[in-house]
């Protein structure tokens, strides 16, 4: 439940970091301050959104994927218990609307968990939400707003959160329980929303339908930092637990490629992200879209889908942004609240998913260091 994890360990971090060794002790840190803050008595947030202290949901449910990220490269079996009574907390259960891509990230979660130590998981209820989406797949078109006019494109995966959400999960499911529907379904829903939310003039993705033909201050097309960071993160996810042989493997390598490619010639000098990616003036540090795609560029550095020094460069000039924005506590700050789309951002923001980024980009750049 939320605000009953205990505390693995109480780090503060004062130092610059230069090393494998000093990059962990600023993960840590950040996994001990969250860990340590997720309660809604806290009132470290400054715009809590519904969903935010859900352990279902989509706000805490991206902190728990970084955190399992970290619980697996520290190898410290006081974050694996973390997660594992979260999960048991949960009843193993996720979110409770149906069809809703954002109640399907935990699931990612559960699968690692249960691939770690099947005889203590509990798979049946994912595997009975899903079942019940495949009996019955939505239909609805994919233009978002269809709310009072019909049933909403949310029954469906129609804004680019979405991909990060709950792609991986359905075939991190596949890949536990040999079930290929729920994969098939992964690959069917993600190219739908890919195609459909792709901006072939720009290379990339808007948030939804909503924003096609939008405007940001300087007269810009409008595609949102984190919106394409939850893209790209959710890129890596996928290819994570697709196997090599799956026949779409290919061509999400093309696509994590090919944004690669174009996040690079849009980082700012700073190392951040513009919250308006193609907005000419530098609008200062963003930690969420920088996080994910600081992980997705380390993470294909890493496993030698980048292969330029553009790549790693860029990869490290995000994580000394990242770096420069955890106080010594470990807090992350600069990240932007929960939105659809650029918004201003203060030093003293964090958020649940800000930290998740923060671990899941610093778990890589800690492998990439080590190379």
């Amino acid at each position: 439940m939320a605000g009953c994890v205990s505390i693995p360990h109480a780090t503060e971090v004062n130092a610059p970091l230069t090393n494998e060794r000093a990059i962990e002790q600023k993960l840590r840190a950040v996994a001990d301050w969250q860990l340590a803050h997720m309660a809604p008595h806290h009132g470290v947030i400054r715009s809590p959104s519904l969903e935010n202290f859900n352990t279902r949901g989509w706000v805490m449910g991206a902190f728990y994927v970084g955190l399992q990220d970290w619980a697996e490269h520290s190898q410290d079996d006081a974050y694996k218990t973390a997660l594992r009574n979260m999960a048991k907390g949960n009843q193993w259960r996720l979110g409770d609307r149906p069809f809703h891509a954002d109640d399907q990230l935990i699931g990612l979660v559960y699968a690692k968990l249960h691939a770690d130590d099947p005889a203590n998981s509990d798979l049946r209820p994912t595997r009975a939400y899903m079942d019940a989406i495949l009996a019955n797949p939505p239909t609805v078109d994919l233009k978002f707003g269809g709310e009072g006019r019909g049933p909403s494109c949310q029954l469906r995966w129609c804004w680019v959160d979405a991909l990060f959400m709950a792609p991986a999960t359905w075939i991190a499911m596949t890949n536990q329980t040999g079930d290929p529907r729920y994969a098939a379904y992964a690959h069917k829903e993600f190219w739908a929303t890919a195609d459909y939310l792709f901006d072939a003039d720009t290379g990339l993705f808007y948030r939804d339908s909503s924003f096609f033909g939008a405007k940001g201050e300087e007269g810009e097309k409008v595609f949102w930092s984190r919106g394409n960071g939850w893209m790209y993160g959710g890129i890596a996810n996928i290819l994570r637990v697709l196997p090599a042989d799956d026949p779409d493997r290919p061509r999400y390598v093309a696509l994590f490629q090919r944004l690669s490619a174009r996040l690079v010639a849009l980082q700012r000098a700073s190392g951040s992200w513009n919250g308006s990616l193609l907005a000419m003036r530098e609008q200062g540090p963003e930690t969420s879209g920088t996080g994910f795609f600081t992980y997705g560029l380390a993470w294909g550095v890493n496993e030698g889908l980048l292969t330029g020094p553009e790549y790693r460069t860029a990869a490290l000039k995000g994580w000394a942004l990242l770096e420069s924005s955890i106080d010594p506590s470990g807090r992350v700050g600069y990240v932007q609240q929960v939105g659809d789309r650029p918004s201003n951002v203060l030093a003293t923001d964090t958020q649940f998913y800000g930290a998740g980024a923060v671990l899941m980009a610093g778990v890589q750049i800690s492998r990439l260091t080590a190379r």
